[in-house]
This record gives C-alpha cells, structure tokens and sequence, in this order.
C-alpha cells in the first residue's frame, strides 16, 4: 500500500522564444497536472507527490535527452525525500543512495524553471504565511539544479492582489494568478530570460508521462529464460506478464503465481524505485529450480483495461485463469503449483484457492482481520503520528477527533465505490478456514499496516482442518517486507535499502523447496 500519494502541481510548457517574455494566457487548463518541458540540452520532467499525515515529500527529477528515440531510457533519474529535518538523494532506478543530509524542518524540493512546483509553494505560502497579507514569505527549499541538490531560500513578495515576485537560487520569477489562485503565467529573468511560460490545453495537460523504461529479461548468465507472456481474458482484455523457467530442467519444475497489493502495480510489484520485490523473489525461486509467473495488474504496463474499482472477486477470477494456464503448461508438474500474495493479493489468493487448490500458499504481509478492523487501525496509526508531538493532555482528544473524521470518509467512500465496499466487508480469516492447504505466513515485525498479531491469527485460521501452516514473524520488517526498524508508512521512501529485508527470500525459497523436492 503506497504511503505517498500525489500533489497536484501545475501544468505548463516551457520553450526557448525570441518573443518577449509575458505573463502567459490561463488558456482552457483549470486543472492542475504535473509536468514540464524545458528547453537545456535535457528535457526534465520533474515529479513531486506528499504523505499528508507524515509531511514525507519527494521529488523524481528524470532528464531525457530532446532528440530522444521514442522509448529512450533518461539520461539520469534522482529521487530527492525530505522527511521531517533529514534529505536522501537517491538514483531513482536503481534506488541506490547517492547522498543523505540534514535539512531545516519544513525544507521543501523545488526545481526553479518549474511552475509545476512553485505552484505548491505559493499554496504554502498561502496557507502558512497569509502572503497576501503579510506581503511576504520565505522558507528553506533544497534547489535541484546540474551540480545536484543545494540548500537555499525561497521568498515570495506580493504584488498587488494577483502576481507574486519571487527568488530562489539567484533568479526572479514574476508570477501571476487566476481567480482560483492558479499560476496563469510567468516572466521570469536572468539565465531563464527570454524563456515564455503558458499552460497547456487540457487534453496536452492529461497526456500521459513519458513511460519508464523497465527491464523484465534476466540478468546476464542467468540459469533460467524469461518469456513475455499475454494471458487472454474472457471480457476479451489480457493480462501481460513474464513467465520464468529455470533452464535446462530434464523433468516437469514446479511453478507459483505472484499476485501484487493494493493499488495498480506492475508485475515486479513496484510501488517505488529500486523495489523491485516479485522479481528478487522470481530470480531466486528459479536458481532453485522453480518456474513462476508474474503478471502485471489491469491498466498497467502490457496489461490492458482499467485498474480502478476493481473488485475482490474479479481479481480472484483473475487469479483463478493464471493459475489455470501455468497448469497448462507441458514444463509445469500440474501437482505442484503455488500462489505467493502480499498485502491484498494474499487476501485474493486465498479467495482463489477456494476454486483451484494449489499445492502450496505464501501469504506476505496478509491480513487475518475484516477489511474494516484493518481500516480502522491504520486510521488510529495514522492520527497518533500526527498528534505524536502534542501536549499529553491534547493528544488523546486529537487522536479521537481525527478517527472520528477517518470513520466518516471511510463510510462516504463505502457508499460511492462498491469494490472499496468489497474490501473492507471481506473477512480473510473466513476464506482462510475453508481451506485445507499448506501455507507460509510471513508478517514483519514492525508491520503498521496491519493490527499486531494478525500473522499469529491467520496462521491459526489456515490450520483449523489440519494443513501444514508455517509461522515466520522476523523482527524489524515492515510491510513492504524491508529491513525496517521503525515501520512507519509515511517514512517508507527513506529506508535505505529497497531489496528485500536479509535472510526473507531464503525463507520464502527454503519452505517451497522443502515442499517440493
């Protein structure tokens, strides 16, 4: 379950004109989108999304070469993430650290040339510095710029009741605004001199992101094949995936299909750069003779329709035919084929295993409790972080108030999205006493993302009619299954090391061969 969700920022095209510089047209955009093109000897697409309860920020800085091919890979990648007073610099595809560092509290990411991400400081200084009151506002930003990160100031001056003047990193940017409080237009001086900003049109603003780039084939000399696979469904829309088989295999190999968490996610699981978890987990199941199958979510990648509201049951019916065609494949031993979930696939994979009993379950990250309870401990997770700093005699009337306004949206959202509604009516620990299957459970142990024990009681649940289930809770593992000693969701983009947590591929590996060979 991704902790950062985006900020909208505003939408426009920067290009190098001999016309003077003036303050643009709004044009037809009234929405606010997140992208800009800049006209050095790089296109740079800069990308900023926030945790609202824990205030983590991150900005993806991607320069593409202008004469780029389509497809092309960038020419560099950063991840900048600030949270509370430290910052990582990050190389966003591999998610290795470049550099960590301490910053002010409430320093922000800015990229200079984009309005996309001045847009949200003049929010900012709205919100926090009453700009049109005060007449100013400054705060401590980190500048990304071609010699890497810098810390600096940003200020901002009022100009009448509708343009702002402002400096950062040397430069001025004149800035003015529309009723709604949206940039429109910009005349900015200096080294951008001579550069016009104008916001696009709505159908150039929701144009879709230059795609990544990603490498689903196997790392040189690797002992096994990866074949991209497209799996037809019958609504007629396929799931696209990679279909791995360990080389040189004289007899039928044993196989298991991945299933990903909450939210739209490639095959590799990813929900951050660097982390990558299906693929390490497929990389070592197939050096130990095992196939696997790993296919990316409706609306992702080579998959084709609409992630969104797509129910519990829909994606076991998924699973279901996935399962079926490793089955069906003449390399695959049909007796030996498993099915390894995290987070919500888990719950999807037990909902599948009532109609196709696999041999064998690993259950990652699973929940035991309904959907509601679930809900219902990360909204008080979330609130008393937010209130962790309070006075003792605030804090348990903050954390009160804030659940209470938590339940309420919950029950709005309930009644306007029925696969929402699905999820937190579902009871995984009822699926999971139907079944009669050998399964893993694996729950890290600083996992905030589900209430404390569930592993325990799934466990419990999976062995009423007598299976063989295996417990593993390893110390200081979150949810995502990283090497975590705080656990904490709004601080999931500053662990250090994105690969999966020492010695949990081992476990996952050794049970299923312990099983199968």
């Amino acid at each position: 379950m991704p902790a950062i969700e985006p900020i909208q920022a505003a939408h426009e095209n920067t290009e190098n004109r001999q016309e003077s510089p003036n303050l643009g047209d709004p044009g037809q955009n009234r929405c606010l989108a997140r992208k800009d093109r800049v006209n050095h000897p790089v296109d740079v697409n800069p990308l900023a999304d926030q945790d609202p309860e824990s205030g983590a920020e991150r900005l993806v800085a991607t320069a593409y070469s202008p004469a780029r091919p389509a497809g092309s890979a960038p020419v560099t990648s950063r991840e900048i993430v600030i949270a509370r007073d430290s910052a990582i610099v990050r190389d966003a595809t591999s998610g290795e650290v470049l550099r960590q560092f301490e910053v002010a509290r409430g320093t922000s990411a800015i990229f200079p040339p984009s309005l996309a991400l001045l847009q949200r400081m003049v929010r900012r200084a709205e919100r926090e510095g009453d700009i049109w009151y005060n007449g100013q506002f400054t705060t401590p930003v980190l500048v990304i710029g071609a010699e890497g990160p810098v810390l600096d100031t940003l200020a901002f001056y009022a100009r009448g009741v509708d343009s702002l003047r402002t400096y950062v990193a040397r430069q001025q940017v004149d800035v003015a605004l529309d009723d709604a409080g949206l940039i429109s237009g910009a005349s900015p001086s200096s080294a951008w001199l001579g550069l016009r900003y104008v916001r696009l049109p709505d159908a150039e603003a929701d144009a879709p992101w230059p795609s990544e780039v990603t490498d689903y084939s196997p790392p040189p000399g690797a002992p096994y094949t990866a074949e991209e696979v497209r799996l037809t469904l019958p609504d007629r829309s396929w799931l696209g995936g990679t279909y791995t088989v360990p080389s040189n295999h004289d007899r039928m190999v044993p196989a298991v299909l991945f299933l990903s968490g909450s939210g739209a996610q490639d095959r590799d699981g990813r929900i951050m750069s660097g982390y990558r978890p299906f693929r390490e987990l497929a990389d070592a199941l197939a050096r130990s003779g095992i196939a696997s199958l790993r296919l990316d979510d409706r609306g992702v990648g080579e998959s084709s329709g609409e992630y969104d509201g797509f129910m519990l049951d829909a994606l076991a019916r998924d699973a279901v035919l996935a399962l079926r065609w490793l089955r069906s494949r003449s390399e695959v031993d049909p007796d030996r084929v498993g099915m390894v979930g995290h987070s919500e696939g888990a719950v999807v994979a037990m909902r599948a295993a009532r109609q196709v009993a696999p041999d064998a379950l690993v259950l990652l990250g699973a929940p035991a409790s309904k959907g509601q309870q679930v809900v219902a401990w990360q909204q008080r997770y979330g609130a008393e972080r937010l209130v962790r700093d309070s006075a003792d005699d605030r804090r348990t009337l903050l954390v009160d108030s804030l659940v209470r306004e938590a339940s309420r949206l919950t029950d709005l959202l309930s009644k306007r999205s029925e696969a929402f509604r699905s999820l937190v009516r579902h009871d995984p620990s009822a699926d999971a006493r139907r079944l009669r299957v050998a399964a893993l459970v694996i729950q890290g142990g600083t996992d905030r993302q589900l209430p404390p024990g569930d592993g325990a009681r799934l466990a419990e649940a999976l062995g009423r009619r007598g299976a063989s289930v295996t417990l593993e809770q390893p110390p200081a593992v979150n949810h995502l299954l990283l090497a975590d000693q705080v656990g904490d969701p709004g601080l999931y983009l500053t662990v250090p090391d994105r690969r999966l947590a020492p010695g949990l591929t081992a476990l996952v590996v050794d049970w299923l061969a312990r099983r199968w060979f």
